[in-house]
């Protein structure tokens, strides 16, 4: 997808505005990972937080179709995805981390805005450490 990558300050700035509102809720060690893309038709704003072992690893994905949405400046999208995130964050703080978004693209709105969610919760140290046990057995999986 072509477009115009969210700058690096805005995502330092984000990363800054979710760890100052969900601190209370934030472990030691919890960093985010925000990123995201802009074209003329769609915005697109991705969220990652994980604890340092990687024990513990929520991944959201969010989109906004701008033309379906009738929205005329492509920030609006991206700021509907972020506002969306940050709900979503905010359930599954409150829910003692239990939440699990849907595996599968749903759509939400979102202040009259039309966002698609989906995302997971995975320990990639716990798949990492199946992965090396499986590359070093002798098991045939076939």
């Amino acid at each position: 997808m072509k477009g115009a990558v969210i700058p690096e300050a805005e995502i330092k700035t984000l990363r800054e505005l979710l760890g100052t509102r969900h601190r209370t809720h934030m472990r030691a060690g919890d960093t985010f990972h925000v990123d995201g893309i802009v074209t003329h038709g769609e915005a697109e704003v991705n969220l990652r937080l994980s604890d340092p072992e990687e024990q513990e690893v929520l991944a959201l994905e969010s989109r906004c179709d701008l033309v379906a949405n009738d929205l005329q400046n492509p920030m609006d999208g991206k700021h509907a995805c972020f506002d969306l995130l940050d709900t979503a964050l905010s359930e599954y703080f409150e829910s003692g981390r239990s939440w699990r978004p849907g595996l599968d693209w749903g759509a939400q709105t979102h202040d009259g805005v039309e966002v698609w969610l989906r995302g997971s919760v995975r320990n990639l140290a716990l798949e990492r450490a199946a992965d090396a046990l499986l590359a070093d057995s002798d098991l045939d999986l076939d």
